[in-house]
């Protein structure tokens, strides 16, 4: 990092040649290198998941690194100063495209998952609730059965709440980085 914010002011200065251009370009490469080694783990963690429209959004980061990987291409052909800013402002936006868009992918694969939990969740209480009933007409004090089920119901129905203001915001579309930080914290407070 330090040599690329020395080559960038010999670049503002007008002073550089083919090595300053070189290190930009390995600079740009090794950042797109390591935005595609992300992806690949998002890609990975979607596959393990097994989501409802998990092939999809599979697919649909195949494609962003596809771009990435066009990218390289543009900048290995680049040959002046001015084609280093246009690849590096590319760059940068299809970046910050993708980063967006794969926290809505992981986001809503991470709600659908919660749903099936919060589904079972409520199956498990049903069941419960029917084993206290049998258990207080044979007589036992199910006082404090009742009370942990009523907890129990209590933080299901806030999971469930915080998953559903979280998948309100990854379904939106074009969501704010604002936006999708609070779906973030929506779906961690689901899942705490």
């Amino acid at each position: 990092m330090k040599n690329f914010l020395a080559i960038r002011k010999h670049l503002r200065s007008g002073n550089y040649g083919d090595k300053e251009l070189g290190i930009i370009r390995e600079y740009l490469n090794s950042s797109i290198d390591y935005m595609i080694a992300h992806l690949e783990r998002v890609q990975y963690n979607l596959a393990q998941s097994n989501g409802n429209g998990t092939e999809a959004r599979i697919a649909a980061i195949e494609k962003r690194i596809s771009q990435l990987q066009d990218e390289k291409k543009a900048i290995g052909k680049a040959e002046d100063l001015e084609d280093f800013a246009n690849a590096t402002e590319s760059v940068r936006g299809v970046w910050n495209n993708i980063r967006n868009r794969t926290v809505v992918d992981t986001g809503q694969t991470a709600c659908e998952s919660l749903d099936k939990f919060v589904t079972k969740s409520e199956a498990v209480s049903l069941k419960l609730e029917s084993e206290i009933e049998s258990l207080n007409k044979t007589g036992v004090d199910t006082t404090e059965l009742e009370a942990k089920l009523a907890n129990y119901n209590a933080l299901t129905d806030s999971a469930g709440e915080n998953n559903e203001a979280a998948k309100k915001i990854y379904n939106k579309e074009n969501a704010t980085q604002e936006e999708l930080q609070n779906a973030d914290n929506d779906l961690q407070s689901a899942l705490n």
